[in-house]
């Protein structure tokens, strides 16, 4: 089976580790596998996928840039016959499966950690994700809720970008502005680390707690070498493989489940060492 896999960006570390899983279980399988890097550009996801369906491909994979933009052409590959499983965002109607993480309990996790560490009353500011990820909006709204439940105080929503120097800026520009806070909450590991390269840099007295989400290796690092607190980690490789996996049972008319979930845990220092 010939799988094309198209995915928001292969400059970041977890898209990279998702299409490690789809290759490896793609090999297990004899399968063929073929990614496409949109660049985080919707338009470019959309061109992609569309030049890949006129030649009537025998299996899709996609985690979408934004939802919206691709949802009518994913109808038509699916009315096609043509296998689809989304990656890391639960679509509905437009493909056969999603393969997903825990994102809810993942944003409670990353508020419950804060709030053990700091207690009611910390300011806190959320480095959010743009518009149109609907995996990053389960976590925060969870970690919003999680926030009023434990009385922990956000006093700035910033948005990051999805890139390290974004996040960075912004944080940076907090300090400058002497916006007062004690934790830092971004809704993906190279947010975090954006905002650990604006800490370092402005060496702040306390440093701000920092939890990032997504458990890549260099946050990991980070967190062993305390500049760092703790990140959310969600298991890319093993989305990558389920969503093979399931690719093969539409394939061949097994029973399959239409939405699968990848449980996510939260790794700190005492966890890693």
């Amino acid at each position: 089976m010939k799988i094309h896999y198209f995915l928001p960006d292969l400059d970041n570390p977890f898209w990279k580790e998702v299409e490690e899983g789809v290759k490896q279980e793609g090999a297990v399988r004899n399968h063929w596998v073929k990614s496409y890097s949109a660049m985080d550009s919707s338009a470019n996801q959309l061109d992609q996928m569309k030049m890949v369906q006129s030649e009537n491909p025998d299996a899709i994979l996609v985690s979408p840039v934004e939802v919206e933009r691709i949802s009518n052409l994913c109808r038509e590959i699916m009315e096609k016959g043509i296998p689809i499983v989304a990656i890391d965002q639960h679509m509905v109607g437009c493909v056969h499966a999603s393969v997903t993480s825990g994102n809810l309990t993942g944003g409670i996790n990353a508020a419950k950690y804060i709030g053990d560490h700091l207690g009611p009353g910390s300011d806190i500011v959320h480095v959010k994700a743009p518009q149109g990820y609907e995996n990053a909006a389960l976590r925060r709204k969870s970690f919003i809720n999680e926030c009023k439940r434990l009385n922990l105080q956000i006093v700035k929503v910033i948005e990051g970008g999805c890139d390290r120097v974004t996040s960075r800026k912004m944080i940076e520009q907090l300090m400058d502005e002497k916006i007062r806070f004690q934790a830092v909450f971004a809704e993906n590991d190279v947010m975090a680390l954006g905002v650990v390269d604006a800490v370092k840099h402005r060496n702040p007295d306390p440093r701000p707690l920092i939890v990032g989400y997504d458990g890549i290796p260099e946050a990991r690092q980070n967190i062993l070498n305390k500049q760092m607190d703790a990140t959310v980690a969600q298991h890319p490789v093993e989305m990558g493989k389920r969503a093979v996996e399931t690719l093969n049972k539409i394939k061949m008319g097994l029973n399959y489940d239409d939405a699968v979930s990848v449980s996510t845990k939260l790794l700190t220092y005492d966890l890693l060492k």
